[in-house]
């Protein structure tokens, strides 16, 4: 089977969906090609054009034209109808149904033998949850119709899909982001060398939170959260490894001072997705105080319990009951349960091997994969 990757951005640096999908697919046999758009997760840097192996991982980026909130053009129109024909793929997975790449892969349909598969959104924005079932007559008979299975990561997304935008419960898939539980593991080495050049002293309780620095996160949330503990509890400390907007990181920085946490707060910028699991080692447990992100599934593969915000977007991450999860903005809660964690070393122990169990069952990439092969086959067929 030939399999065609379409993604506006392609950087195995941060290890999305898309790149493991496609390393998973090449290990069970399957051709694959990756069609992206040059962009980068990195501002000022843009990948070379052409075809690049990666990790095995046979990529042809195209170059780009200036886009808007994250949908960029394709400069070459002709180039891309080239490459869709000489690979003559089986199937087509749109990573983005909405993008103008996919938009031109489901133009291109009528002349193609190939079959259409995506996810129109991994996070719903406001604008997307009001704009898209306005026109969701126009979205059917220029999308849906196109397309042989759509993608949800959770139930958030399969509801707005299948309720919101009137797509067949049948045409709905619900298949979840999962982890590399081979490179994101417990390793009590890694936990060892990290906590030392962190400066880090074996008493010390660490709350980590990893991904993007942006006011949806609500990391200032926790922030404040963790002062009351701090009061209590000199050695707990926060660890944050991301990066984002100058604005939303200067808040960050006013709240550190004005509360008086310089000493309890560590942040660390952007690493390869091959340097988190030290990261992940070092600390005793997880916090998502706002939207949901694919870095929770890597926390718990490291046997990490979780503290998260209750929402059909991450109910799925807790069914082992391998942590917590409150109302997003309750900072008082927030404050209660991560002090909870920090005084219960049994619940920790016991919560964090839940976790890494919940991955190893359900929630990793050889898991995830097998379930797209599979909806793969049955529309081929």
């Amino acid at each position: 089977m030939l399999v065609m990757h379409i993604t506006n951005m392609f950087d195995p640096t941060v290890g999305y969906a898309e790149f493991y999908l496609a390393k998973k697919q090449i290990e069970q046999g399957l051709k694959v090609l990756v069609l992206a758009l040059d962009e980068s997760s990195y501002k000022n840097k843009r990948q070379d054009l052409g075809f690049q192996q990666i990790e095995g991982i046979k990529i042809y980026y195209l170059k780009s034209l200036l886009g808007f909130r994250g949908f960029a053009w394709p400069s070459k129109l002709r180039e891309l109808r080239f490459l869709v024909k000489n690979f003559n793929p089986d199937i087509v997975h749109c990573h983005g149904l909405l993008t103008p790449l996919s938009q031109e892969i489901l133009l291109l349909k009528p002349s193609g033998k190939y079959k259409v598969v995506g996810d129109v959104i991994t996070g719903i924005s406001p604008l997307t949850s009001i704009f898209l079932p306005k026109i969701k007559f126009l979205f059917n008979s220029l999308v849906s119709s196109k397309v042989e299975a759509f993608f949800a990561c959770n139930k958030a997304v399969k509801d707005f899909l299948t309720i919101s935008l009137n797509i067949p419960q049948k045409k709905v898939h619900l298949i979840p982001l999962a982890a590399d539980h081979e490179l994101f593991k417990p390793d009590n080495s890694r936990r060892k060398k990290t906590r030392n050049s962190l400066g880090l002293s074996t008493e010390d309780f660490v709350a980590i939170y990893t991904g993007k620095f942006l006011p949806s996160k609500r990391i200032d949330d926790l922030l404040i959260a963790s002062k009351p503990v701090i009061n209590e509890y000199r050695q707990f400390k926060i660890l944050l490894v991301g990066d984002g907007p100058e604005h939303y990181k200067e808040k960050l920085k006013s709240i550190i001072g004005e509360l008086g946490i310089t000493k309890n707060v560590l942040i660390i910028k952007s690493v390869h997705r091959k340097e988190l699991p030290n990261f992940y080692n070092a600390a005793d447990f997880a916090v998502w105080p706002g939207a949901f992100s694919i870095s929770i599934v890597e926390a718990m593969a490291c046997g990490l319990p979780i503290i998260i915000a209750k929402s059909d977007w991450t109910s799925h991450y807790l069914e082992y009951e391998n942590g917590y999860s409150f109302k997003a903005g309750d900072v008082h809660k927030l404050s209660s349960l991560l002090l909870t964690l920090v005084k219960d070393d049994e619940t920790r122990r016991l919560m964090g091997t839940k976790s890494r169990k919940l991955v190893e069952d359900k929630l990793n990439w050889d898991t995830v994969a097998t379930k797209y092969l599979e909806v793969y086959k049955s529309i081929m067929s």
